[in-house]
């Protein structure tokens, strides 16, 4: 169950890519839509962090080894 609810989170946690990709056909306002980015930005940030916890330190070691590998850090 906890495997589960660990992945279900990762993949929330690039749900905010949607919202950005919609907000520009949004009827909002700046200032709303500036808001409603920030609290997607925060609500994936929160459901990635969650999810390494859910998942572990192997799945955090993997995340860390991808990110050494990048050659644009």
């Amino acid at each position: 169950m906890r495997k589960h609810l660990g992945f279900a989170l990762l993949a929330l946690s690039f749900a905010p890519w949607a919202v950005y990709a919609a907000l520009p056909f949004s009827n909002l306002a700046r200032g709303d839509a500036a808001l409603v980015a920030s609290g997607a930005f925060v609500a994936g940030q929160i459901a990635f962090g969650g999810s390494v916890l859910l998942l572990g330190d192997r799945v955090w070691e993997r995340f860390k080894a991808l990110r050494a590998r990048c050659p644009y850090r």
